[in-house]
């Protein structure tokens, strides 16, 4: 539903049903036991964000506190999640991240150095959306390029066929 209707569950003809879902699926990404329910709970979250229904701004600072408190949880998949939340977020909501975007900014530097592959992709995409916000997003940026940077290059990966390499020879440097 969250993913094929959002709009009409946010609509007063049908009673606004998200007024009730999404504080529950907010509820059930930090508290349930399943490590598959916290992360289908904040997929429907993430069909959600786009969109922004009212109760989603209503629910704004539950919401955050429930991507923080998962954002280290065990299971790849709903750290995955957590970084799909944040680069949505980012997209539709960048003022309201601000107050906290210095810790936002770590928790993503960490994430881009997940042992797992899937997370590492969803945590690079948001530095490509940090860059092209506005200054008081890059002068946080800027404070962590240091870490960051050699973390953004150690991730790179080239095919073997690349035409950007075209021209550089490998050298032996022994």
């Amino acid at each position: 539903l969250c993913e094929d209707i959002p709009d009409q569950l946010d609509s007063d003809d049908v009673g606004r049903p998200l007024n009730t879902i999404v504080p529950m699926l907010i509820r059930m990404t930090q508290t349930h036991s399943s490590d598959i329910v916290r992360s289908l709970s904040l997929d429907c979250i993430n069909y959600l964000i786009p969109n922004m229904p009212a109760a989603m701004d209503v629910n704004f600072q539950h919401l955050l506190g429930a991507i923080s408190k998962v954002s280290a949880d065990k299971s790849p998949e709903v750290r995955r999640r957590v970084c799909e939340s944040i680069n949505l977020l980012m997209e539709v909501r960048l003022e309201l991240l601000m107050s906290g975007m210095s810790q936002i900014m770590q928790f993503m530097w960490r994430a881009t150095n997940d042992k797992e592959t899937e997370v590492r992709l969803h945590a690079t995409s948001f530095w490509s959306s940090c860059c092209m916000c506005s200054t008081p997003v890059h002068n946080l940026m800027r404070n962590l390029l240091p870490r960051l940077l050699p973390t953004l290059l150690d991730g790179m990966r080239f095919a073997d066929d690349d035409e950007m390499l075209d021209g550089f020879e490998e050298t032996d440097e022994t």
